[in-house]
Formats: C-alpha cells, sequence, structure tokens
C-alpha cells in the first residue's frame, strides 16, 4: 500500500509554478482589460474572459485542497534498518521479531532450492500496528518475497513506537535487506541479527 502524495518537494514546486501560472494569467487579464485605446468587447470576447477567470478560480480552489490534503498526511520517517539513528534499539527489535518468525516459517518448497536478496519497507505506525509492508526489490523469486512480506504481517502488532520529544512522527518506515541463504535461513545480511 504505498500513497499517492507528492514528495515535499515536488509537491512545493507544483504549487509554485501553479500560482505563478494563475498570478501571469490574473496579469495578463488586468492588463488587456486596461489597454488603451479602449475598444468595444464583443460578446464571444465577454464570454472568453468569464471562462479564463473561472478556471483561474478552479485552479486556485484545486491548490488549496491540495495543501490541505498534503498537511493531512501523517508525518513519516524513513530509516535503514543499519542507520536509524534515535531509532535503532527499537528497529532491531522489530526486525529481530520478523526474522525469527521468518525462520519458523522458512518456505518449505524453497529449502535447499530458491536463495535470493531483496528489500522491503516495513511501516509501523505510533502504537505498534503494522501500516504496510512491501517489497521495494524481488529477491528473484515471488515466494521468497511473498514469505517475507507473510513473515512481517505475523510478526505484528509490534512495541510501542517511542517517538523522541523533538520530532514529531506519525509513522516509522523501516528500509531492510532480506536474504535467503543457502543454510535455508534468512537474515537482513547483519551477522549480529542472524536467528539460530
Amino acid at each position: 500500500m504505498t500513497e499517492n502524495f507528492p514528495s515535499s518537494s515536488t509537491f512545493n514546486v507544483r504549487v509554485f509554478t501553479m500560482r505563478t501560472f494563475i498570478g501571469c494569467c490574473v496579469s495578463f487579464l488586468i492588463l488587456s482589460s486596461c489597454a488603451s485605446p479602449p475598444r468595444p468587447v464583443e460578446a464571444d470576447q465577454r464570454e472568453q474572459l468569464l471562462q479564463k477567470k473561472q478556471r483561474l478560480a478552479e485552479l486556485e480552489r484545486q491548490i488549496e485542497i491540495e495543501i490541505a490534503a498534503y498537511k493531512m498526511q501523517p508525518h513519516k520517517r524513513f530509516v535503514s534498518v543499519f542507520r536509524a539513528g534515535a531509532y535503532q534499539e527499537y528497529v532491531n527489535i522489530c526486525i529481530a521479531k520478523v526474522l525469527a518468525v521468518g525462520n519458523e516459517r522458512y518456505p518449505a518448497k524453497a529449502k535447499g532450492r530458491l536463495y535470493g536478496k531483496g528489500y522491503a519497507t516495513i511501516s509501523i505506525d505510533t502504537s505498534g500496528r503494522l501500516v504496510s509492508a512491501i517489497v521495494d526489490k524481488s529477491s528473484g523469486h515471488s515466494l521468497l518475497d511473498d514469505a517475507f512480506l507473510n513473515a512481517i504481517r505475523l510478526s505484528a502488532p509490534f512495541p510501542q513506537l517511542p517517538v523522541p520529544s523533538d520530532e514529531k512522527v506519525d509513522v516509522l518506515s523501516i528500509i531492510t535487506p532480506f536474504t535467503y541463504e543457502k543454510a535455508d535461513a534468512v537474515s537482513n545480511g547483519d551477522d549480529s541479527a542472524k536467528q539460530p
């Protein structure tokens, strides 16, 4: 499950571009209406001006709707499983839980046959609820990808997320590798995180 909201830099550029366009159109309309000498305006020209003004008003409403939707998005923090800063201890606990479940439920059809390394993103809210789990890069085998996603789902719920007081975080997204090895074990490539 991925959100369809643009990133903050893309969103800001889009808003700036739309506002600049609207400003230029309004300036053009003002200048064209003040041009001298005044000429009689045909009925169809008046209709065109009215349509342009309505379109500009629609664009302004659309910008306001997008800004409101953007402000309502949850505050997400993305971390690497190996570089999570203040969240490192929490990330280690969550990943250890996922790897333990993954090893307990290693897919029988993959044993001795399928191996590979992929990347996944695990998103957890402050209560420890799993928000989403997606494979960002496949291991090369859908059986292994599905097994890792299943291990994540079965590991939920996770412990409550300890958010530092100086941060506003609603969802922590952990980016982690997952490796199905020839020893028929799943790991994240960190020897200290492997399960016996």
